[in-house]
């Protein structure tokens, strides 16, 4: 990843923003990912970056909302809208990488939760967990690597 520029600095409020209101209400405003759609689309076309691949890093968040829809709502539309606008500030490498780590980050909190469920008796079967605060440590290692 290069160095951090103001782009940069813009997508962190998005993403903090947007874990702040996963955690608390486990839905995301439709408000702030169009807020936070028009300024990365503002900026990629003033950019002079080809169409296409100005595009390309949402294709990740087109996936997840195409997974969603053939899971039943197993994977949240606000967490494939998320990878839509994030992929206008992220190239598709930086995309995935974002989600890759996301899934790591949360996976090994899930692996914790169920261990702690375990030994207290606790049944977690049907808990869920928001995925976009995740993103935070994994965004994190992505700026300092």
């Amino acid at each position: 990843m290069e160095d951090i520029r103001w782009v940069h600095i813009i997508f962190m409020t998005f993403l903090a923003a947007a874990a702040w209101q996963d955690l608390r209400n486990k839905s995301v405003s439709v408000w702030l990912y169009l807020g936070y759609g028009a300024v990365a689309g503002a900026i990629r076309l003033t950019g002079g970056e080809p169409v296409l691949q100005a595009l390309s890093g949402g294709l990740v968040g087109v996936v997840l909302l195409a997974a969603g829809w053939l899971t039943a709502g197993a994977i949240g539309i606000g967490d494939g809208l998320f990878f839509v606008v994030s992929g206008l500030y992220l190239s598709f490498y930086d995309n995935v990488r974002l989600l890759l780590y996301g899934i790591l980050w949360g996976g090994i909190f899930c692996l914790f939760l169920f261990l702690y469920g375990k030994k207290h008796g606790i049944n977690i079967h049907r808990m869920t967990v928001p995925f976009l605060p995740f993103l935070i440590p994994g965004w994190i290692w992505m700026v300092i690597s």
